[in-house]
């Protein structure tokens, strides 16, 4: 969302959004995900009247933007997912976190369950920059465990 503003409201006014202040709003969401939050930015366009062409019609529309903030919100584990993944581990089941987060958010969240080494992150990275699925060998014995808000909740 970020690259698609050519503009950033800073109280009543919207000016231009330089580079520099593009690359620090990038490093602070950056900041963010390393703690564990994910960010959300948020962006506005006026659009006259002439623009709209119907109203299934949406190309376009999201150029020339302005930034109006970010959003950060935290998801942490359930408090007893650490206890449970050793409980697990001790029964020889291999737990793999299967994510769509951010690789920061995720490797927070591997280090907090303590799933994760420092030589495991660097290889992580390093795969995740290159692009590199896993293996089939990677997902054998995969524990993939999806919660909703309902099963948080509780």
């Amino acid at each position: 969302m970020l690259y698609l503003c050519l503009h950033i409201r800073l109280d009543s006014e919207v000016v231009l959004l330089h580079e520099q202040r593009r690359q620090d709003i990038s490093r602070r969401a950056t900041k963010f995900n390393t703690k564990g939050y994910r960010v959300i930015a948020i962006a506005s366009r006026e659009i006259p009247e002439n623009e709209i062409n119907g109203v299934d019609r949406f190309d376009g529309l999201d150029a020339n933007m302005a930034l109006e903030g970010l959003l950060t919100f935290l998801d942490p584990p359930k408090d007893d997912a650490k206890a449970r993944i050793e409980r697990l581990q001790k029964l020889g089941v291999s737990v793999k976190l299967l994510t769509e987060d951010n690789l920061a958010v995720a490797l927070k969240v591997c280090r907090d369950l303590e799933l994760v080494t420092e030589n495991d992150e660097a290889n992580i990275e390093a795969r995740w920059h290159r692009r590199v699925p896993p293996s089939s060998k990677d997902l054998q014995g995969v524990l993939k465990a999806r919660s909703g808000p309902k099963r948080k909740s509780h």
